[in-house]
């Protein structure tokens, strides 16, 4: 199959990282500051390329329940305790966030 000019062999897979998505300056304007109140436009919804849960029959049946629970925990986690990174281990951010050591975090209230 040829595909905008690269041809992909016969029995390759596919992996779409909906993930890197999100990293996309084109349509999200400066994605790597931390904005988190650029998710709270419901238009984004509509977009195709917003697959944060997933989409069509496969999308996640928690969606709702699922952000609530973190949308309470993050309030709770940054307005009520310190927290701080221990140890500045590397993080690898593609093709997915991962923290090879551990991400060590000290936790304090305040």
């Amino acid at each position: 199959m040829e595909l905008n000019g690269f041809v992909i062999p016969k029995g390759w897979r596919i992996y779409v990282y909906t993930r890197e998505i999100n990293y996309d300056p084109c349509l999200y304007p400066e994605p790597l500051t931390f904005n988190p109140w650029r998710w709270m436009d419901k238009s984004l919804e509509t977009k195709n390329y917003f697959l944060i849960f997933g989409g069509g029959t496969r999308q996640c049946p928690g969606k709702e329940l699922g952000v609530a629970e973190i949308s309470t925990f993050l309030h709770y986690f940054v307005t009520k305790y310190r927290w701080e990174e221990v140890g500045r281990d590397k993080l690898t951010k593609f093709p997915r966030v991962e923290a090879p050591n551990g991400l060590h975090i000290r936790v304090s209230s305040y």
